[in-house]
């Protein structure tokens, strides 16, 4: 049976209700850790919520500019990460499972250099799973690191004819609603394909699918995409599990 896991970057939200109603459809869930967004009550709250769903928590380190793209070092990379993984575990209430890098952070681990910096630093810190865009430089860094990996495709953004995410603010780089969520979810789950902007098809094995909590139309879009997924016979299950 194909398999995957259905995840969700939550604790940017105002409130805890909209990430709240987003773990009755995902599996798993990346925790913003307090500085591009969320708070220690945060952390506590939404992971104490998501074990008692039996959705998989993960932290979201990021950097205080959030998704302002900016020239990122390994240092800093790994610091950042190290600071943050610290973070969740002293206020989650259930065991992380996983990391995840958000923003400008993710896309500053296209750099071989920052890739090598944040793989050595999960290792370093016990991360069970490092999550990472598919065939990345930071996915082929963290299996040269000897750290497992989760490949990732998202729900919710469109793809340069490259496997870039279009950048945001340029037009039609997000995804929103249900049918285009469900319409990705069996691309990828079930055909290994993301069609690219231009039209073009570019393989992908992901073993994760991402919405953004903080994209409109986020709970519509991971209930269709996890309707659309079983009714494709997909096995929808937390990285990691058995």
């Amino acid at each position: 049976m194909v398999r995957i896991d259905l995840s969700a970057d939550i604790g940017e939200n105002p409130e805890f209700a909209a990430d709240e109603a987003l773990l009755e459809f995902v599996t798993s869930a990346s925790l913003a850790c307090g500085i591009h967004a969320g708070s220690p009550e945060a952390i506590a709250r939404l992971s104490a919520a998501a074990a008692a769903r039996g959705v998989g928590v993960g932290a979201h380190p990021g950097l205080p500019d959030g998704r302002k793209a900016r020239i990122v070092g390994p240092r800093e990379a790994a610091e950042a990460l190290r600071e943050q993984v610290e973070e969740f575990r002293r206020h989650s209430k259930a065991p992380m499972q996983h990391v995840k890098l958000h923003g400008a952070l993710y896309h500053a681990a296209r750099d071989p250099r920052v890739a090598r910096g944040v793989a050595e630093a999960a290792k370093e810190l016990g991360v069970p799973i490092l999550v990472a865009q598919a065939g990345s430089p930071l996915e082929r860094a963290a299996r040269d690191a000897g750290v497992r990996v989760a490949a990732e495709a998202f729900l919710d953004r469109a793809y340069e004819p490259d496997g870039r995410l279009v950048a945001r603010g340029r037009p039609g780089a997000m995804l929103e609603g249900a049918e285009p969520a469900a319409r990705r979810a069996v691309q990828v789950a079930v055909d290994r394909r993301i069609l690219a902007v231009d039209g073009r098809e570019l393989p992908v094995e992901a073993d994760t699918l991402c919405v953004h909590g903080d994209t409109p139309g986020a709970l519509e879009a991971a209930r269709a995409a996890r309707a659309a997924l079983e009714l494709a016979g997909v096995e929808v299950k937390r990285m990691g599990a058995p």
